[in-house]
């Protein structure tokens, strides 16, 4: 389980590489060059880092790796205690349908009503 330090510290070095520039745990995102798609980069690497899906807007509006980390801390420890869902596909009954572009989920047995 990492540490509020350990994230802030995480964060910063996100930032630091996505911007090119060095960020420390208490500089602000927009005052070191952060804008919206590189909010959206970040929360890609978060969920990559930490396998945590970290909305853009959460990014955005905890905007010091401090402030992010502290909010991420809970939801880190709380991810390290349960095990990862099921994913649709091998749940029995279920099916996942790929139609127009947009992806369908349909349980079998309503298909029979």
């Amino acid at each position: 389980m990492m540490s509020v330090e350990e994230l802030a510290r995480l964060v910063a070095g996100v930032w630091a590489e996505l911007l090119g520039v060095e960020v420390g745990v208490d500089d602000d995102f927009y005052g070191v060059g952060g804008h919206s798609l590189i909010a959206v980069r970040t929360a890609a690497r978060l969920r990559a880092e930490l396998g945590l899906r970290v909305p853009v807007r959460v990014i955005m509006e905890n905007p010091t790796p401090n402030a992010l980390a502290a909010l991420l801390a809970d939801a880190v420890a709380s991810a390290a205690r349960w095990p990862p869902p099921v994913p649709f596909r091998t749940v029995s009954g279920w099916s996942l349908m790929e139609q127009s572009g947009t992806t369908v989920l349909i349980q079998s047995g309503m298909l029979k009503h």
